[in-house]
Order: C-alpha cells, then structure tokens, then sequence
C-alpha cells in the first residue's frame, strides 16, 4: 500500500492509522512472497514419496502434453 494513499487532514489520525496501514503493508508483502515462492513440481513429490515411479511419471507427462489436462487428472486417468 502506498503511503501517499493515507494521507489525511489531521496529523493525530494519520498517526493513528501508521502502525495499521504498516501492518497491512507486511501483511500484503509477506503473501506476494508466499505466492512467488517456487515449489517443487507435483510428479517431482509423488517420486520423493515413493507414490510414482520416474517412469510413471514420463508416461503421465507425455499424455498430458496429448491430452492438455493438468498432470493431477492424467495421473488419476492413468491410476497410477
């Protein structure tokens, strides 16, 4: 949130919104962070976590380049 944005009239008021506006200001910045952190890719886990195969996972990824359905359906088309 800009600043400029809550300027207003009275300095006590404006005194009083500081810490809320900076407080919602974190806030804010804490989840564009949270959104922008990258994670590790969904086949990737289920590989880590003995789920699927790296082979599984090539097939499920071709059909889903075939099929342009998120990798979670074709996985479940797939059964695997």
């Amino acid at each position: 949130m800009n600043s400029e944005l809550v300027r207003v009239a009275s300095p006590r008021l404006e005194a009083e919104l500081a810490p809320k506006v900076a407080a919602l200001t974190l806030a804010k910045n804490l989840l564009s962070a949270a959104v922008k952190k990258p994670t590790k890719a969904l086949g990737q886990m289920l590989i880590e976590r003995g789920v699927l195969s790296e082979d599984q996972l090539r097939i499920a990824l071709m059909e889903q380049k075939s099929l342009a359905m998120p990798l979670g359906k074709v996985l479940v088309t797939l059964a695997f």
